[in-house]
């Protein structure tokens, strides 16, 4: 009865401390999401303004073609980019719930294999090619440039 009791105890604490650690885990994960859905945000309204530009030039530009298809495929990877984090965060969902059942089995929020925390990494994985993606076109666009080639008249 006693070691039953103590068991029951030891059990209760360890949930509570794993609900603590969960807690300030997710408050730092959270405000560090935030600060990249706002670096998102401004990337794609950076790509919105840059594509306005160049169709506000039109073809003057000598890189007018290769800009517009950089820049609208920028927006298209964002908005994938966007779509695969609302998955990754649905099957996030999914793998907690499936792991509340068992706190001991997972502690401090870990991934583990399940076929749910594997579809997490899996969503985590694609999307950071299509991020890789973005970042490159958007060097590339940078070094191109909205006004093209200098026209040197002599």
């Amino acid at each position: 009865m006693l070691f039953t009791f103590l068991q029951q105890r030891n059990h209760t604490e360890v949930e509570v401390d794993y609900f603590r650690i969960q807690k300030t885990r997710n408050q730092f994960t959270d405000s560090r999401n935030f600060v990249r859905q706002l670096c998102d945000a401004s990337l794609l309204a950076a790509n919105v303004s840059q594509l306005r530009a160049v169709l506000d030039n039109g073809s003057e530009n000598s890189y007018f073609i290769p800009l517009l298809v950089m820049i609208v495929s920028s927006i298209v990877f964002h908005l994938v980019f966007g779509i695969l984090m609302i998955q990754r965060w649905r099957k996030e969902r999914e793998a907690q719930m499936e792991h509340k059942e068992n706190v001991m089995g997972n502690p401090q929020g870990m991934l583990c294999s399940c076929p749910p925390c594997m579809k997490v990494e899996r969503y985590d994985e694609i999307s950071m090619y299509f991020v890789f993606l973005v970042v490159i076109l958007n060097i590339i666009i940078a070094a191109l440039g909205l006004s093209g080639p200098e026209q040197i008249s002599s």
